[in-house]
């Protein structure tokens, strides 16, 4: 439990601060990061299984190393310090979110660059990060991999998606009464879905804002640099925050299959990338 509350608090400042980094204001920051801390998805698995608790920490922390891809400059520095983060959150002890924190790591940089937010070249900087992580990664992922190597491939370490449990993102219990994922549990089900919820309110003003952004940058009307870089900025932070959703909808999502290229510990149980979805929205 202490261990956990640590996660959670750094968890909270670290949003925080990339809210604050984004330009939203001091009330509204904090509101993003008690919503991010106290989701469903978040404290749920940080409940049920204590690898799951520093997803709290590293996934604020991976977007405040790359949002500063798009502030810079950049210095050698930089890739020291994400290759140190990348080690330690290895170290967790839980491979499938390493697969899944470092993909959207990169597909944040990435949509950043698309929309013009950081230069093409300043990407060049995570070559360095990911070898270092990978590096400092070895020790641990050296015995993991003799443990996996008499594990059946041909096991498709699937598990559930969230698609039958939509609507409990939208509205809580007694509203909407969800069920935890692979029909886990066994006493008080009827509050399986606050695992999917963040806010009704919230996830429209997501749905909203993207809408909008894209109206704004891609429609008509007078447009000025703070708005098209404001526009863009959003459908940056959009783009993660689809990717998670579509991965943690499983097969049905249409990119669970890249998963299954993995070995079978990498890929099982699609509603783990939920947390992903809860902070880039």
């Amino acid at each position: 439990l202490p261990i956990s509350a640590i996660h959670l608090l750094a968890g909270y400042g670290l949003t925080f601060l990339v809210a604050r980094r984004l330009g939203i204001g001091p009330v509204l920051a904090a509101l993003v990061g008690l919503t991010y801390v106290f989701s469903g998805p978040v404290l749920v698995m940080a409940r049920c299984w204590h690898s799951f608790s520093v997803l709290a920490a590293f996934i604020p922390l991976f977007a405040l190393f790359v949002d500063q891809l798009r502030t810079g400059p950049v210095t050698w520095r930089w890739p020291v310090a994400l290759g140190v983060a990348l080690g330690a959150y290895y170290h967790s002890g839980f491979p499938q979110l390493f697969v899944l924190g470092c993909g959207l790591l990169l597909i944040h940089a990435a949509a950043l660059a698309a929309f013009g937010l950081v230069p093409r070249q300043r990407l060049i900087w995570l070559v360095p990060a990911l070898a270092f992580g990978a590096a400092i990664s070895i020790p641990v992922f050296y015995q993991q991999w003799r443990l996996s190597r008499e594990m059946s491939l041909s096991d498709p370490g699937g598990g559930d998606g969230i698609g039958g449990n939509l609507l409990a993102m939208l509205l809580p219990y007694p509203f909407v009464q969800g069920t935890l994922p692979n029909a886990w549990g066994s006493l008080n089900l009827q509050w399986g879905g606050h695992f999917y919820y963040f806010g009704t309110v919230l996830l429209i003003a997501f749905l909203a804002a993207v809408a909008s952004s894209g109206r704004k940058l891609f429609g008509g009307g007078p447009h000025t640099a703070d708005r098209n870089t404001s526009a863009r900025l959003q459908l940056a932070l959009a783009v993660p925050a689809v990717v998670a959703f579509l991965l943690a909808l499983g097969e049905s999502g249409g990119l669970w299959w890249l998963m299954g290229l993995l070995p079978v510990g990498l890929r099982n149980n699609p509603f783990r990338a939920m947390p992903w979805f809860v902070f880039f929205a």
